[in-house]
């Protein structure tokens, strides 16, 4: 769901829609989303839409609590990965090394799970140097995982400038492109929601749920969620890519969204059997 973006373009591109679900595991998009709910009653042929506060891992349950008459009923499926830019600015919820705030970093602040700090306190330098290699690709990441375990020895890691601090002497930019733990970030981000098993998750269950002929657009930013659904679609027999490669944004709308420079979009649809035939 998000800020509702994308929602707002598909509906004006696409008059002949008449339902929509939007889900978002983030209470404060479920509001936003409201908004658009409102204008879309007004219009001259409403649109129902149903704002869902949940994870798009439960997409089955969604579904069926929105009344949906079954499996294969659904025309389109959009999957809009990682944070929001809503998300990515507010120092209350610690994605950003941009601005301290508590470490959190958890996209549903309402539920019990561990935050980021939570996390980093409790974990042994092994297991943080797996996800700082596993889900931030971060070349560095013994030295990082050995780092922050004895910063956490003489100093508290409740905020992002705790762990400014904790891994200061990594932050000389040198010849990189991005910040220097802009990695970090990612990985840490990535566990405390457990994005990639979420990912495989609903992935699975795109199939049940496409109309034959229904796609599903799959929006990543970075190269671990990218790989996920690339290989889905080569495992899956009831999917094929609509394009061989993904598509990338312009260099027109990285200069006007600086963000989406690290897009890439993937796009199938799902197939139909007859017989033992795909058709």
């Amino acid at each position: 769901m998000g800020v509702g973006g994308h929602t707002k373009g598909i509906l004006s591109s696409h008059p002949e829609i008449r339902r929509a679900v939007l889900i978002d595991q983030d209470l404060s998009a479920v509001r936003a989303a409201e908004s658009i709910k409102e204008s879309s009653a007004c219009s001259k042929v409403p649109v129902r839409m149903d704002c869902v506060h949940g994870n798009f891992a439960s997409l089955d349950r969604h579904l069926v609590e929105c009344g949906l008459p079954g499996d294969c009923c659904v025309d389109g499926l959009l999957l809009d990965l990682g944070i929001s830019s809503v998300q990515l600015d507010d120092p209350e919820r610690g994605f950003s090394f941009l601005r301290d705030g508590p470490l959190d970093m958890r996209m549903n602040q309402t539920s019990d799970q561990k935050g980021a700090a939570d996390l980093l306190r409790e974990c042994s330098e092994e297991e943080l140097g797996a996800v700082l290699r596993d889900f931030g690709e971060e070349t560095r990441w013994r030295a990082m995982a050995r780092e922050i375990c004895r910063y956490r020895e003489s100093h508290p890691l409740d905020t992002v400038d705790d762990l400014l601090g904790a891994l200061s002497s990594f932050c000389q930019f040198r010849n990189r492109k991005h910040h220097p733990l802009t990695l970090v970030f990612q990985a840490l981000r990535i566990w405390v929601n457990g994005e990639l098993d979420v990912l495989r998750c609903v992935l699975s269950k795109t199939v049940r749920w496409l109309r034959p002929g229904g796609l599903c657009v799959v929006i990543s930013f970075h190269s671990l969620e990218d790989r996920i659904v690339k290989e889905f679609v080569q495992g899956c027999d009831l999917v094929r890519a609509k394009t061989k490669k993904p598509i990338v944004p312009s260099e027109v709308e990285k200069e006007n969204n600086r963000r989406s420079r690290s897009a890439k979009m993937r796009v199938f649809h799902k197939v139909s059997r007859t017989g033992d035939q795909l058709q």
